[in-house]
């Protein structure tokens, strides 16, 4: 039995019609172009994050009970929050982002400082708020817009994110105005002899003192004085004059502060505190371990350390005394001069000793001894001092913080004060 062919004599194979299919096809294509509309107006719609944005400028002002930090941008924007400390701060940090130059606006209302925008890495823009008190805080990205808005508030109990201020900046620094700032240059000279280390061999104490490296002498400090030979020493003898010194075998806890993640406050030139700390902290860690101290950094390269961990290292090492190093700001340009703070009843004739040699070597404007209650200098257990040789904001002082020779006159002038306390302090243990 044989099977019909579908296929008529008057039919070919390449004239078969399937009119179905002709219609399937034609459904497709159309589903395709429509998928492909939709798409390409939500990409239009997407903020691009991957190329480098442009920090315009920041403006500030008050919406009745709240205020907001405005940030324009050259395209769509995403910053990342992130909270300081030191003073407490908040944060929003753009990525891939470039500012012309550093902007420092003041708060549009009582609860907020100052504003602070720079460039923090050649990647990274900030842009920075400091509470005068405890806020409430959120942000949004306006798409299309190119703006990103901080909004903040006065926290309430409830309130989830939440930053808490740091001590109130001290009033007498707005209305007292800054003496005639002396520009830095190459004929500025140390005030004192700086003596080069003295290489130790041994120590009649538990604590052994480290040997430290040979100082180059630079361009950069021009020295008033000849610079004194190290003494021969005896293999298994220590330097006599090591050996009077009031600071052997003190163990002192220096803090640079800021670091990593937290710059700290910015200049108008874009000068970042935490890198000046460390090398003001570095040379003062030189003339004290030439002294016979002990000596320990809170960090030894630029990362970010919790108040937290900074008391506990202070404590756990048993520290004879402990040393914050900041800079300071204000909204005012003109603001100048060096602060120290302390809190503990214990601690008054450190900062008052300390304060009065530092400014008397770097010849700035004495602004008292201030008592704050700042974290590291609350919590640790031994006399705690947080020393502010100058203003950031202000740019004649930022310049000159700037100079080597300025940096070592700041830590000469730390020294000289913890050298003149630990002699008070024996005095008085005498006298018990």
């Amino acid at each position: 039995m044989s099977v019909k062919s579908p296929i008529t004599n008057n039919q070919s194979s390449n004239n078969i019609q399937f009119p179905n299919l002709k219609h399937r096809l034609v459904g497709h294509r159309l589903l395709i172009i429509g998928i492909c509309l939709v798409i390409g107006n939500w990409l239009l719609v997407i903020p691009s994050y991957a190329s480098t944005v442009k920090i315009l400028n920041v403006e500030a002002k008050r919406m009745g009970d709240y205020a907001e930090v405005t940030v324009h941008t050259s395209e769509n924007a995403k910053p990342q929050i992130l909270l300081l400390e030191s003073p407490n701060r908040i944060a929003l940090s753009f990525d891939n982002a470039t500012i012309e130059s550093t902007i420092t606006i003041p708060g549009p209302s009582s609860f907020i400082r100052i504003i602070q925008a720079a460039q923090i890495d050649p990647n990274t823009v900030y842009v920075i708020v400091e509470p005068n008190e405890e806020l409430t805080y959120d942000y949004t990205s306006i798409i299309g817009k190119n703006k990103v808005i901080l909004e903040l508030t006065k926290a309430k109990p409830s309130s989830m994110k939440k930053i808490i201020p740091s001590p109130p900046i001290t009033q007498e620094a707005a209305a007292m105005p800054t003496q005639t700032t002396i520009e830095v240059t190459e004929e500025v000279k140390l005030v004192e002899t700086i003596t080069k280390p003295v290489i130790v061999k041994a120590v009649a104490t538990k604590e052994a003192v480290k040997p430290v490296k040979k100082v180059q002498a630079t361009k950069e400090a021009v020295v008033s004085k000849k610079v004194e030979k190290p003494a021969k020493v005896k293999k298994g003898k220590v330097e006599p004059k090591i050996l009077k010194s009031p600071l052997l075998g003190k163990i002192i806890v220096i803090d640079p502060g800021h670091g990593g993640k937290d710059p700290g406050y910015i200049g108008r030139y874009g000068t970042l505190e935490k890198n000046l700390t460390y090398k003001v902290a570095l040379r003062l860690k030189r003339l004290l371990r030439e002294s016979g101290a002990t000596v320990y950094l809170t960090r030894y390269s630029d990362i970010s350390v919790k108040n937290s961990k900074i008391v506990e290292i202070a404590n756990s090492k048993n520290a004879d005394i402990f040393i914050a190093l900041h800079f300071n700001s204000f909204t005012s340009s003109r603001t100048g001069g060096c602060e120290t703070f302390y809190y503990t009843p214990w601690s008054k004739t450190l900062a008052k000793v300390v304060q009065k040699n530092v400014c008397r070597v770097t010849k700035r404007r004495n602004r008292g001894v201030k008592k704050d209650m700042y974290y590291t200098v609350h919590h640790t257990n031994m006399p705690s001092v947080l020393v502010e040789p100058a203003y950031l904001t202000n740019p004649k002082e930022e310049k000159l913080i700037l100079n080597p020779v300025f940096q070592e006159n700041v830590a000469l002038g730390i020294y000289k004060g913890i050298k003149e306390y630990v002699k008070i302090a024996s005095v008085w243990q005498k006298s018990r």
